[in-house]
């Protein structure tokens, strides 16, 4: 009899499934000679130098009694071992093997509590029980060629016993031509892992020898405990395998964070991709930023709006991102008479991407010229969806109105410094009747003679005539009339009587209401009422020049024309001037807040000059001026306060200086220009010699006054009027 035997160890650590690991404990296996790990026992001689072990025994007139024993096996912490034999069997037909020739064999295993130094106790000669059986290797494949040999596999288990760690296997021989390539001893232990549906993560467990185990768990790294649903454990079964429908407790992954499946089986809370996010903890994943919205970094629990756009107070990072409308379409008038408009509009072309869209109408009052509208009209504004009815405005009066869309992320745009889109339309309501004119002076012209001057706030057209009637005191019967196109009169009175005064104005559409009376009383020189305008005379020789004295708040200023050492000139409107009536377009000089006593000394002494000089129709007209506090003036665009209150009204001539008009005439723009028009055509010689006479002409009016003297004269201090003189 030959038997051939081999073992090989090595521990290696195999996954059988995704939950379930195979600790090895002993490999033994082709490649490494017989006699490293086994010995012969019994009655069989063994050969070991060969790389299988083998057994023939085809001549033996007994039963044959071989056995093979391993050294020891440290089963460590298993509490069950499992072995796996590979081998392969001669069919006992194919040769003549005797009548003792079978195709299995028996396996022994031996358990201590302590390791031998030495051999293990040989089975041929132990006592009954010192081997106990594990199990027969019985072939189910059979060979009959030596080039074709089938291997057999084979599992038995061992349940191993307490404080026994020590194994030692045994094979019994008992006939046949046998050989074993490999037998190995592994453990089952269930992973280290995190369950994918609650995500309480379980360190790795020796599996029982039968059943399973309770084993404590925690929650996985990014995830919390849910309140009540337990203490967290799981169960271990004897086959490696963790339990998947026996556990308890639950963990939920935290905001920014998402179950995902790991490749062993197990799961983790796994940080939301950029571009991603969670809001809050819980069972749900990471979900796409909504529109207009980004996440710019992992692990993030929201989404910020892209520049433009914004999320409402109180909405949720669910929630999109939009944007405030842009202004609304067609905006214009459906109804317009002398005090009410109706307005209508369509929705803007871009809402934002939100439907709460609503809209906020604003109503200005423009100068006279529709130029500047800064001052809040005062009308009553009664808004229904796209239109809006405002009553209670002025006629003939330019007003500019803006309607805003807006929605629910308005607030937050503009707290942002994205500015409000608008709408925007200027009308000029119808005219009407004017309104009651307020007779501001009426004073006594040589004996038999008054002046009667008033003003006119509300125009409401184009005023075509005033009506001054007058009276006796007393006798209102004999009223007299005058129907003149100024804001004054002069009319014939007896130098001995009393006399009542009243005024009105008439447009297109009719006479408006008659001034509150003034009386002039037999002897008093002049009456007057309450007014901003307060009426003085200068006399030169024995010619009286008016001079109107306003306060600063009749002046409202459109724009800075220019600025000189002391000194700036602004073009302005003026109100209540009598010989304008409405409001008039003016020059304001006045002095910078810097300037000194010398620079007002001057200032006085150049406005007394101009006080002194009769109108004359070559000489920029003084309209009026400005010597004490009362306000300041009126403006938008620029900062504008009247120095030292000091300011003279010129005439304002649109064309600008001379300079600028005949450069401007031939084709070339010039920056310096301060006229708003531009000359009608191009200038011929006779133009040319037109303005040299005019400027002769006004230069030697002035020379004739003994009050002036000019050094220099420069075309930039020329100036053109409306018909180019």
């Amino acid at each position: 009899m030959k038997v051939w035997v081999y073992l090989v160890v090595d521990l290696l650590v195999f996954l059988y499934s995704s939950h379930a690991e195979k600790v090895p404990l002993a490999n033994f296996m082709n490649g490494k000679k017989w006699r490293e790990r086994w010995s012969d026992s019994g009655s069989s001689s063994w050969d070991l130098s060969r790389l299988e072990l083998g057994a023939c025994d085809d001549t033996s007139s007994s039963q044959p009694n071989g056995w093979v024993r391993s050294d020891v096996i440290n089963t460590g912490p298993a509490t069950r071992i499992e072995l796996t034999a590979t081998f392969t069997a001669r069919d006992c037909s194919s040769f003549s093997g005797g009548s003792y020739c079978r195709h299995d064999f028996d396996v022994y295993a031996h358990q201590s509590e302590t390791q031998y130094w030495g051999l293990a106790p040989d089975p041929n000669n132990s006592p009954p029980g010192t081997y106990s059986k594990i199990g027969t290797l019985n072939a189910t494949k059979l060979w009959t060629s030596f080039v074709n040999k089938t291997q057999n596999v084979q599992t038995f288990s061992l349940i191993l016993e307490n404080s026994k760690p020590y194994v030692y296997l045994a094979l019994h021989y008992n006939g046949g031509c046998l050989a074993v390539q490999s037998i190995l001893v592994e453990y089952f232990r269930c992973a280290d892992m995190t369950l994918p549906s609650t995500l309480v993560q379980l360190r790795a467990t020796v599996a029982p020898a039968n059943n399973s185990i309770n084993v404590s768990g925690a929650c996985a790294p990014n995830s919390k405990q849910v309140s009540g649903a337990g203490d967290l454990y799981g169960y271990c079964q004897s086959d490696g395998e963790w339990s998947s429908g026996l556990f308890s407790g639950e963990c939920q992954c935290d905001a920014g964070h998402q179950n995902t499946t790991t490749g062993g089986g197990g799961a983790e809370c796994q940080a939301c991709h950029v571009g991603t996010y969670k809001a809050i903890a819980g069972d749900l994943g990471c979900t796409g930023c909504p529109n207009n919205s980004a996440a710019m970094e992992t692990g993030s629990t929201g989404c910020t709006c892209v520049s433009g756009f914004y999320r409402k107070s109180g909405e949720s990072n669910n929630n999109t991102c939009t944007g405030p409308p842009t202004a609304p379409t067609s905006l214009d008038t459906n109804f317009l008479n002398d005090s009410v408009v109706t307005l209508s509009w369509s929705l803007p072309n871009n809402t934002g991407g939100r439907s709460d869209v609503y809209y906020r109408v604003e109503c200005f009052t423009c100068n006279g010229n529709s130029i500047v509208c800064v001052k809040a009209c005062g009308g009553t504004v009664t808004q229904h969806g796209t239109s809006a009815r405002v009553s209670g405005l002025s006629a003939f009066t330019y007003y500019m109105f803006r309607v805003y869309a807006r929605n629910g992320v308005s607030d937050e745009a503009e707290r942002g410094g994205q500015e409000a889109e608008f709408a925007k339309l200027v009308i000029q309501t119808h005219d009407a009747v004017p309104g009651k004119p307020e007779i501001t002076a009426v004073e006594k012209v040589g004996l038999t003679h008054v002046r009667v001057i008033w003003k006119l706030l509300k125009p409401n057209g184009i005023i075509t005539s005033y009506e001054l009637k007058y009276h006796v005191t007393g006798k209102s019967a004999n009223e007299k009339a005058v129907t003149i196109n100024a804001t004054r009169a002069t009319v014939d009175i007896d130098r001995d009587k009393g006399y009542q005064f009243r005024v009105r104005a008439r447009t297109r559409l009719g006479y408006g209401p008659f001034s509150d009376p003034v009386g002039l009383q037999a002897g008093q020189t002049s009456s007057s009422s309450s007014s901003p305008l307060v009426i003085a005379t200068s006399v030169l020789g024995a010619v009286p020049v008016l001079v109107i004295l306003l306060v600063a708040a009749n002046l409202s200023v459109i724009k800075r024309l220019g600025s000189g050492n002391f000194g700036h000139v602004d073009k302005a409107m003026a109100y209540g001037i009598p010989g304008f009536p409405g409001q008039v377009t003016v020059a304001v000089k006045t002095l910078k807040a810097s300037a000194d006593e010398k620079d007002k000394t001057d200032f006085l002494a150049e406005l007394n000059l101009m006080k002194s000089l009769r109108p004359h129709p070559h000489v920029v007209r003084l309209i009026g001026c400005c010597t004490r506090q009362a306000g300041e003036l009126s403006s938008t665009n620029i900062e504008f306060q009247v120095a030292n209150h000091l300011a003279i009204i010129l005439e304002y001539l649109p064309y600008g200086d001379l300079l600028g008009y005949l450069r401007r005439s031939r084709g070339h723009e010039d920056w310096y220009c301060s006229g708003d028009l531009r000359p009608p055509s191009r200038l011929v010689s006779k133009d040319m010699v037109k303005f040299a006479w005019m400027i002769a002409d006004g230069m030697a009016f002035l020379a004739a006054n003994k009050d002036y003297i000019n050094l220099d004269l420069y075309n930039d201090e020329l100036y053109a009027n409306f018909d180019a003189a």
